[in-house]
């Protein structure tokens, strides 16, 4: 790793780890035996690192770019995968993630490639995984029992 980067991770990691100017200052004595990250060689830092991440810090990578906004059933795809990113329900709405999610319910690699029955099974999933979401939490649970008994 280049040492810029290094110092920009432990100054994040060091915040992240709510540790004060003197506990700093302890561990990179403890850990490199010098006192601030100036003097340290790079494979000081990368101790430095290794320590903070002992600590609990864990280095968090960009967030995947969301899947791109498409048309039709695509688009249909597309939106319920991002509600239920909005919801909090997905770790990674990135389109890689929905192609493999894609792929995992149709054997089909992307969602273009799907055949339009393809695409609305898919589309029947995701709102049933939107709509168990929903009818986990007790108004929701409540108001779909009402639409129930009003449709019959």
């Amino acid at each position: 790793m280049q040492r810029n980067v290094l110092i920009k991770l432990i100054h994040v990691g060091i915040r992240d780890r709510g540790l004060d100017e003197d506990n700093k200052r302890d561990l990179y004595k403890r850990t490199a035996g010098k006192d601030t990250l100036i003097k340290m060689t790079d494979r000081q830092l990368e101790l430095v690192l290794g320590a903070l991440k002992a600590l609990g810090f864990r280095v968090r990578h960009k967030t995947p770019r969301p899947a791109r906004r498409r048309i039709g059933q695509d688009g249909k795809i597309t939106a319920l995968w991002l509600e239920l990113r909005d919801m909090g329900v997905l770790r990674d709405a990135s389109d890689a993630a929905l192609r493999k999610y894609v792929k995992g319910r149709t054997g089909v690699d992307r969602v273009e490639w799907l055949q339009p029955e393809q695409k609305s099974y898919v589309i029947e999933q995701l709102k049933a995984w939107i709509f168990r979401i929903n009818s986990d939490q007790p108004v929701a649970r409540a108001e779909a029992t009402a639409a129930m008994e009003a449709g019959s």
